[in-house]
């Protein structure tokens, strides 16, 4: 029986003992394993830690950074380029620390994406590939997004007193 390298690396986790005639064929196949390589890609230092991270497409990933900023990053090609946020229409305060973007999320059919706003209290809708404003909500910090389906998001939201 031929086993993946990802196989084995879940046995290891799970600690489930692989039998000795499987071993030769996972070293064997363990060549197959590239799309584990790390490879580092340069940030500029005016990015501060990145929070949250997901791929918008094969080779491109979009990150939320602890100052605020949405980046686009490819990945095969190191070109960056910074994504606006979307600020509500509606006047009100904006902290005056922000906590960064903690949630990104894209939508199973990969038209949308969700994440924080300009306000650490908005989460801001784009349509994907090009990243244009589609709505922005007022609510409180997101510190998780999903999309259960294509039209259904989910949030986790800080409470006021916490």
């Amino acid at each position: 029986m031929k086993r993946n390298i990802i196989e084995h690396l879940s046995d290891r986790r799970s600690k489930r003992p692989i039998p000795y005639n499987h071993r030769k064929d996972i070293i064997a196949n363990s060549n197959n394993c590239s799309h584990l390589t790390e490879r580092c890609i340069d940030i500029p230092s005016s990015y501060n830690k990145i929070f949250a991270s997901a791929w918008v497409n094969k080779d491109c990933v979009i990150v939320g950074t602890k100052c605020n900023k949405l980046l686009e990053i490819n990945v095969q090609n190191g070109c960056k380029r910074e994504i606006p946020l979307m600020r509500s229409p509606y006047p009100r305060e904006v902290p005056d620390q922000s906590a960064g973007i903690h949630a990104i999320a894209l939508n199973p059919s990969k038209s949308f994406l969700a994440t924080g706003g300009v306000n650490v209290n908005d989460l801001a809708l784009y349509t994907l590939p090009d990243y244009r404003p589609y709505a922005v909500g007022e609510f409180h910090q997101s510190l998780a997004v999903r999309y259960i389906m294509d039209q259904r998001l989910h949030a986790l939201y800080r409470s006021q007193g916490w």
